[in-house]
C-alpha cells in the first residue's frame, strides 16, 4: 500500500481528544464547562461545547472522542446568520428532527444539516433545545447547496459552492511570507484564477531563506515556489528554489499537528486519484461542522486530540494551527477537481492510481474497530499483517482477549520469526498483549518488541 491508502484511512481512524469530565455532565442542570474549548456546527452560525472523550486512547485513534455526547451547549451565536435571534448562548441543544440524541451528538447534528441542505427539504433545520427550564423545538432555516456527489469534491454541485465560498473568504486575508503564508499562496495558485496571480507572484518575491535547521518552514516555502514557477514561468524565483534544494541535510528534523491532517490528508489521498472521493466521502461530517455560514472555515483542534477554539470564542473568531490558515487547506481540498498543480493532481500519472479495490480496502480497514469482534481468528492473524499500524495493533488486542489467543503463542512466534515485516510486527505485539514470557525466553530478539507492545 502507498500514501494514497493511508491517508484514505488515517482520516477515518484520526479524531480530536482532551481532557474533560469523566462523565458527560447534564447541561440542563450544570454549565460549568470550559467556554474556550469548543466546536464550529457547520453553517448554522453556532458554536458550541460537546463532551469529549474517548473511553481510552485505542478509541481516540478511531475518532470516537464524542461518541458519549447526547447534549451540545451553545456558546456563540453569530449575528445576522441562521441561528441569529433563534438560539441563544446557554440554550442546550438535546436532539434534531423531533428526536433526542441518541448516539454522537455532534456527528449527529452534521448528519440533521446535511439532510436539511437538501432542495427537497428546504433547508429546514429542526432542533430541540433546553432553555429556561423548559424544552422547546425551534427551526433553522439553512441555505439548500444540495447534497455531496459520490465522487466529491469531483463533479459535485456543493462542492462548488463551498469551494466559490472559502475562495472568497481566502482572498481577504493577508499573505505573509511564512511557511503558512506559502500554504495560502499555493491554495491561490490551486484555484486558477487568474487574478489571484500578482498577488501570489509579489509573495514569492518575498520568501526568503531563513537560517537554522528548518527544514519544515524550508519545505513549505520551496512547494510553493516550484508550484508558482510551474505555473508562472517567473525565472525570478529560480534563486531562491535552488537556495532551498539544498536543505537534504535537515530532512529529519521538523514538527507536527493536527493542521497538517487538514492540509495534506485529501492532497495525499489524491495521489492515488480515486481515492480522494474516497477520502472526501468519509470526511464530509468533518468539512461540513468546520464550514462556516459566510463560506470560511474554522480550525477545530489543538494539539494531539485537543478540541477546538477561536481567539475571541465567537463563531467567526480566527482560528488555525500556528497561523496555518483552515481556508487555504480547504481551498486546496476542493480544488482538486481544477489539477491546476502537480500537488493536486496536474498531469498525474494514471499507472499510479489505485484500483477500486485498493480503495475499498483502505477504507475498510479505517472501520475495523467496529468489526473486529465479529472477526473470526483467522481473519484476526491475517490482519496482524495489515499496512495500517493502528489496525495491526487492533487486531493484536482482540487476538489477546480471545480464548482462543492463549493457545497460539507458537503459531504466534513463528509468525514473528518470518520475513513480513508487519505480520512479525504484528505477532510481536499480540505476544506482548498476551504478556507471554516464553516468547521472550525462546526468543530473545522478540523481548524488547513483546515489552514494549506490554506496556502499551
Amino acid at each position: 500500500m502507498n500514501i494514497a491508502i493511508s491517508c484514505v484511512a488515517l482520516f477515518v481512524i484520526s479524531t480530536l481528544y482532551a481532557e474533560p469530565p469523566k462523565t458527560p455532565p447534564d447541561l440542563t442542570q450544570d454549565r460549568t464547562v470550559d467556554r474556550k474549548l469548543t466546536y464550529n456546527l457547520g453553517p448554522t452560525g453556532l458554536r458550541g461545547w460537546i463532551y469529549t472523550r474517548a473511553a481510552n486512547f485505542r478509541e481516540s485513534q478511531l475518532g470516537r472522542t464524542t461518541t458519549a455526547s447526547r447534549q451540545i451547549l451553545v456558546t456563540h451565536v453569530g449575528k445576522d446568520l441562521p441561528a441569529d435571534g433563534v438560539m441563544k448562548v446557554d440554550d442546550v441543544i438535546l436532539g434534531v428532527g423531533g428526536k433526542l440524541f441518541a448516539d454522537d451528538a455532534r456527528q449527529t447534528f452534521w448528519h440533521a444539516i446535511t439532510e436539511a441542505e437538501k432542495a427537497e427539504n428546504k433547508g429546514v433545520l429542526k432542533l430541540t433545545c433546553w432553555r429556561d427550564s423548559k424544552t422547546e423545538e425551534v427551526t433553522l432555516k439553512l441555505r439548500v447547496i444540495g447534497s455531496y456527489s459520490a465522487i466529491a469534491p469531483y463533479d459535485c454541485p456543493k462542492s462548488k459552492v463551498i469551494f466559490a465560498d472559502a475562495c472568497k473568504a481566502l482572498e481577504k486575508e493577508k499573505l505573509e511570507p511564512s511557511w503558512n503564508g506559502a500554504v495560502s499562496g499555493l491554495a491561490l495558485l490551486g484555484t486558477g484564477n487568474p487574478e489571484y496571480l500578482p498577488r501570489v507572484k509579489e509573495l514569492a518575491m518575498k520568501i526568503e531563506l531563513r537560517d537554522g535547521m528548518v527544514v519544515w518552514d524550508w519545505g513549505y516555502k520551496n512547494v510553493f515556489l516550484c508550484e508558482c514557477y510551474q505555473v508562472t514561468r517567473d525565472k525570478d524565483v529560480l534563486p531562491a528554489i535552488q537556495k532551498y534544494m539544498a536543505s537534504f541535510q535537515n530532512r529529519e528534523y521538523g514538527h507536527t499537528g493536527q493542521g497538517f491532517s487538514c492540509l495534506w490528508g485529501a492532497l495525499g489521498a489524491n495521489a492515488g486519484g480515486p481515492a480522494a472521493a474516497a477520502f472526501v466521502r468519509e470526511a464530509t461530517w468533518h468539512l461540513d461542522l468546520v464550514w462556516r455560514s459566510e463560506g470560511s472555515f474554522a480550525y477545530d483542534g489543538g494539539e494531539q486530540y485537543g478540541l477546538g477554539k477561536t481567539d475571541d470564542d465567537t463563531y467567526y473568531g480566527k482560528s488555525g494551527y500556528n497561523g496555518l490558515s483552515p481556508n487555504a487547506c480547504y481551498v486546496l481540498i476542493y480544488s482538486l477537481p481544477l489539477k491546476k498543480l502537480w500537488i493536486t493532481g496536474k498531469d498525474a500519472n494514471l499507472k499510479n492510481w489505485l484500483t477500486a479495490k485498493d480503495v475499498k480496502e483502505a477504507v475498510a480497514s479505517g472501520y475495523f474497530y467496529e468489526q473486529r469482534e465479529k472477526k473470526t481468528i483467522p481473519e484476526l492473524v491475517a490482519a496482524l499483517g495489515d499496512w495500517s499500524p493502528v489496525l495491526r495493533s487492533l487486531a493484536a488486542d482482540e487476538v489477546a482477549v480471545r480464548p482462543k489467543g492463549k493457545t497460539m503463542v507458537q503459531e504466534l512466534i513463528a509468525i514473528a520469526e518470518g520475513k513480513d515485516a508487519w505480520k512479525r510486527q504484528g505477532a510481536a505485539e499480540t505476544l506482548g498483549a498476551l504478556k507471554v514470557p516464553e516468547a521472550a525466553t525462546e526468543q530473545p530478539e522478540l523481548r524488547s518488541l513483546a515489552k514494549s507492545a506490554s506496556a502499551k
